[in-house]
C-alpha cells in the first residue's frame, strides 16, 4: 500500500474512532450549559431572597423603633394624666361639701354658685376655701350687686301670657337686668352683654305677645285655601280658591286691628337656592314647575321689595 493511501486510511480510521466521542462531548457540553444556566438562575433567586430578607429586617427594625416611640409617648402621657389627677384631687380638697339647695328658698343651686337665681340670697359658705388668699370678703361684696338685682326683679301677673314659661321668663328677666348693670359699668358697651340683652329682649317680647301659628301643608288643589277660609269665618274668602293656586307658595295670614291688607314678600336668590335644593328629588313638583313656565319668570320676582295691597270685602 502506498504511503498516500496509508495516510488516508489512518485519517478515516481516526475519524471513525472519534465519532462516538464527539457525540458524547456534545452531550456533555449541552449538559454543562444547562447546568450553568440553572446555577445562574439559582444565584439570581438567592440575590432576590436576600433583598427581600433585608427589606423585611429593615421593616422590623423600623417597627421596633415605632413601638419604642409609642411606649415612650404612652409613658409620658401616663405621667401627665397622673399629675393632672393629682392636681384635680388637690382642687377637690379645696371644695367643701355644701348643700345643692338654697338655704333660704330651698331651690336647687349649683355647688359653685354664690347667689341663688330664684331669691337672690347669697350662700353662707364659700364654694372654695379662699381663706389662705384673704379675699373672702371681697368675693361676697362682688356678688352683692347681683344679689340685689335678682331680689328686685319681680314677675308681674300681666307680663307673661304663658303660665308654663313664668319661671323661665323671670330668670331671663333677671339675666337681662344683670347684663344691663354690668354693661353700664364698662367704659364702652361690651358685645357679649349686648348679645345677652338682645336675646333676652327677643324672648321676653315673644312671651308678652300672644301669637299662635298654624301650618297647613298639602298638595295643589287639596283644599288648603277652603280650610283657611272656613277657619277664619264671617264669609271672607281671604285665601284665594281661584284656578291660579295662591297657596302653592308660602303665604302667612295674621289678624290685624286695621283694615285687611295683603303683604307680599319675595324670596332672595339665596333663599330660593336653599328652597330649591330641598325639592331636587321631587319629580312631580319639578315637572309642574317647568311645564307652567315658572323658570322663565323667576328672575322677575327674586329679590324684589315687599308689596302691600289693601283688601276690601
Amino acid at each position: 500500500m502506498s504511503k498516500k493511501k496509508e495516510n488516508k486510511a489512518f485519517r478515516e480510521g481516526m475519524k471513525a474512532g472519534a465519532k462516538p466521542f464527539e457525540a458524547k462531548f456534545d452531550k456533555s457540553r449541552r449538559d454543562y450549559i444547562r447546568t450553568t444556566e440553572h446555577l445562574t438562575e439559582v444565584q439570581r433567586n438567592q440575590y432576590r431572597q436576600k433583598r427581600v430578607v433585608n427589606k423585611t429586617l429593615d421593616a422590623v427594625k423600623e417597627t421596633r423603633n415605632d413601638i419604642k416611640g409609642i411606649k415612650e409617648r404612652t409613658n409620658i402621657n401616663e405621667k401627665n394624666i397622673k399629675n393632672q389627677k393629682k392636681e384635680i384631687d388637690k382642687i377637690k380638697y379645696l371644695i367643701p361639701n355644701i348643700n345643692t339647695t338654697c338655704h333660704k328658698c330651698g331651690k336647687p343651686i349649683e355647688q359653685k354658685q354664690m347667689v341663688c337665681v330664684n331669691c337672690g340670697s347669697i350662700v353662707k359658705t364659700m364654694p372654695y376655701n379662699l381663706s389662705d388668699f384673704n379675699i373672702e370678703s371681697e368675693c361676697f361684696e362682688a356678688v352683692a350687686d347681683i344679689s340685689e338685682t335678682i331680689k328686685n326683679t319681680k314677675l308681674n301677673s300681666s307680663e307673661c301670657i304663658y303660665e308654663e314659661f313664668d319661671e323661665k321668663f323671670l330668670k331671663v328677666k333677671k339675666i337681662r337686668e344683670i347684663a344691663r348693670k354690668e354693661n353700664k359699668k364698662k367704659d364702652s358697651p361690651d358685645p357679649i352683654y349686648g348679645k345677652i340683652i338682645k336675646n333676652a329682649n327677643a324672648f321676653l317680647r315673644n312671651c308678652k305677645n300672644e301669637k299662635i301659628e298654624i301650618v297647613i301643608v298639602g298638595t295643589v288643589k287639596a283644599g288648603k285655601s277652603s280650610l283657611i277660609n272656613a277657619m277664619i269665618g264671617d264669609g271672607y274668602n281671604i285665601a284665594s280658591v281661584a284656578a291660579t293656586p295662591e297657596t302653592s307658595v308660602l303665604v302667612k295670614y295674621r289678624t290685624t286691628k286695621d283694615q285687611n291688607y295683603l303683604k307680599v314678600k319675595f324670596y332672595t336668590e339665596k333663599q330660593w337656592s336653599s328652597l330649591w335644593n330641598t325639592v331636587k328629588d321631587s319629580t312631580t313638583f319639578k315637572n309642574e314647575y317647568y311645564e307652567t313656565g315658572a323658570e322663565g319668570i323667576k328672575s322677575e320676582y327674586l329679590g324684589r321689595k315687599e308689596e302691600e295691597y289693601i283688601i276690601d270685602y
